[in-house]
């Protein structure tokens, strides 16, 4: 029982502020991962840092499809914003489609 009112306690000491770290982005535009599953390419995940002043916008695209013998097994597609203002989260939005199924 200690064990799990202490656990409360330190998660109650942390999650009350969150932290955006974004000024390790300050040298960055564009980031483009490609993505891979068994050494072959199915995918990109992209990163778009805008910068307004004081303000950041990072706009995040990730699609990838999963595909064996000619048939798709698993796609997957997501376009999100995260917004920041003088270096503190302000919103996140996100759009997201999984095998054909959209999720806003």
């Amino acid at each position: 029982m200690k064990k799990f009112l202490l656990s409360i306690a330190i998660f109650s000491l942390f999650s009350f502020k969150s932290f955006g770290h974004v000024e390790h982005y300050a040298n960055f535009n564009y980031l483009e991962y490609e993505l891979f599953r068994n050494n072959k390419s199915i995918g990109y995940h992209k990163y778009d840092f805008i910068r307004d002043g004081k303000n950041l916008s990072i706009i995040s695209e990730v699609s990838f499809k999963i595909t064996k013998l000619g048939v798709d097994l698993y796609s997957y597609f997501a376009k999100s914003s995260e917004n920041y203002e003088k270096g503190k989260f302000k919103s996140y939005s996100s759009k997201t489609k999984q095998n054909k199924k959209k999720d806003m």
